[in-house]
């Protein structure tokens, strides 16, 4: 079993590579379906649910 940090790290690192690779279908997988996700200014936007997070960052 892995620890808790190690997840928490592979999760981070799975989110880094996913943006960065614009790979949007394992973006998706990382959050769950009632996650928040709030972005401090100057971007200052808030999305809830998996759905919203997504359409705010996968483009149309």
């Amino acid at each position: 079993m892995i620890s808790e940090t190690v997840a928490v790290t592979q999760t981070i690192a799975a989110f880094t590579d996913a943006i960065n690779r614009r790979d949007f279908a394992v973006f998706r997988t990382l959050w769950t379906p009632d996650a928040v996700w709030a972005i401090d200014p100057p971007i200052d936007a808030r999305f809830s649910g998996v759905g919203a997070i997504a359409e705010g960052l996968i483009p149309s």
